[in-house]
């Protein structure tokens, strides 16, 4: 999973799409107005080799980073060449961490054990055997599209009298919605929901491009699984929404990810999985994916169809059975509850639940 060493800072926007590739040097990219947050931090700062001025010279570099070699932005993408520069995703950019602390992915072994992962998680890399200590799981990835699927149990549509569908039913999740193992959903306030609620779902992470990809190939394309509560505001989603479902889907924090990605060899049949959802100590759902609609085969083949799944896709499959605005009388999350997300072979997915603070 994807995990936090210490202290995260952002400073920098999130257009930058390129980054100094100074192997094993930290670089800080930084708005000179904004170095009084940097003063509590500098004495962290030993391992930082380069700076990199973001804006148009305000402001002065503390003494005890004076001595470091710093860069203007606007010169240096001018004069980028390949030998100086790499190019990154901007979701990369923007996930990086640039204090003495780090932001990485790591691989998880026996007896809570955490080694740092070489490479691109999208791409080629390898554990690289060094024992890393882990301050804060994060969300395994941040992804490049959440897409969602509807009504993909039988028995979660006979409880909801709805229709088995002819095809996957298909909605969307923002980026805002994410959020990582142990934090907070936040109840909306702003605009309030009295109805909000739980759903356990399996997630596809999408490891290569799919581009009308065939069901018996379609597996090859999966870097993993992780688990997922689809948190669903179930007034916004059904009346408040002008008969589409997202307005209910995409408040933030909505979509908890978590606690890994474990990958397609570990999980060779992604249809053979219990999975539960465990409000307040008490289950609330218990099925098995295998009672999937639509298997996750056909789903990425419909969704691949005449249409461009790149790596990072974030696929939630659906949920089963037992969501609580089906029970009578009806459960909704609350502030103070504690609600789990439970898949077997993966782990288990905890956030408390709070209102949110206007």
């Amino acid at each position: 999973g994807r995990v936090l060493h210490t202290l995260n800072i952002r400073l920098f926007p999130e257009q930058l799409t390129y980054i100094v590739n100074h192997a094993e040097d930290e670089v800080i990219f930084v708005d000179k107005s904004l170095m009084g947050l940097l003063a509590p931090l500098l004495p962290t700062f030993t391992t930082v080799k380069h700076l990199v001025i973001m804006d148009d010279g305000k402001g002065e570099i503390p003494a005890d980073l004076a001595g470091i070699p710093s860069y203007d932005y606007e010169e240096l993408l001018a004069k980028a060449t390949p030998a100086q520069f790499k190019e990154v995703p901007e979701t990369t950019a923007a996930s990086m961490c640039y204090t003495s602390g780090t932001t990485g992915y790591g691989v998880q072994h026996a007896q809570g054990k955490v080694t740092r992962l070489e490479g691109e998680l999208l791409g080629a890399h390898r554990d690289s055997g060094e024992t890393v200590t882990v301050a804060k799981i994060l969300a395994p990835l941040e992804p490049r599209d959440i897409m969602c699927i509807g009504l993909n149990y039988r028995k979660h549509a006979e409880e909801g009298g709805k229709p088995v569908p002819e095809n996957p039913v298909l909605f969307f999740k923002n980026h805002g919605t994410l959020q990582n193992p142990g934090d907070p959903i936040v109840l909306p306030t702003a605009l309030k929901s009295n109805e909000v609620d739980y759903e356990c779902e399996l997630a596809v992470v999408i490891g290569k491009t799919c581009h009308n990809v065939k069901k018996e190939d379609a597996l090859k394309h999966v870097l993993g699984y992780t688990c997922a509560n689809d948190v669903s505001a179930r007034d916004w989603q059904m009346n408040g929404g002008g008969g589409q479902w997202c307005r209910g889907k995409t408040f933030a924090t909505f979509c908890p990810l978590g606690p890994c990605i474990v990958t397609t060899d570990e999980i060779p049949d992604p249809n053979a999985l219990s999975i539960r959802t465990i409000l307040n100590g008490q289950v609330m759902q218990d099925w098995n994916t295998n009672d999937m609609i639509f298997d996750v085969p056909t789903l990425i083949a419909f969704l691949s169809a005449s249409t461009k799944l790149l790596p990072g896709t974030v696929i939630l499959t659906g949920t089963p059975h037992g969501v609580g605005a089906a029970r009578k009388p009806p459960v909704f999350l609350k502030a103070g509850d504690s609600v789990t997300i439970s898949i077997e072979k993966i782990g288990d997915l905890t956030n408390p639940v709070i209102d949110e603070v206007l």
